[in-house]
């Protein structure tokens, strides 16, 4: 029988990822509604990423990253020790 085991959220590494979201997005003069627009998800999930609030998938990392149109690992770049 599977043990289910809880995974703790990595604070750092999400707030990482949407500090990325948000350089990319702004680096583009996208909005949110428009990055949500074409990632096909709602606007509040945007900006849930950017704040670190969003335990994103895979999926939706890749979803941001075409949105965006770059490379899905330029969102998971930088130290996670720093504050962005």
């Amino acid at each position: 029988m599977p043990i289910f085991v809880p995974v703790k959220r990595n604070k750092a590494l999400l707030n990482l990822i949407g500090a990325n979201v948000k350089r990319a997005r702004e680096g583009q003069g996208v909005s949110q509604e428009l990055l949500a627009e074409r990632a096909l998800c709602h606007r509040n999930y945007v900006a849930r990423t950017e704040a670190g609030q969003i335990d994103i998938s895979v999926s939706g990392l890749l979803a941001l990253a075409k949105g965006l149109k770059v490379d899905p690992c330029s969102l998971l770049e930088g130290s996670l020790g720093s504050k962005r």
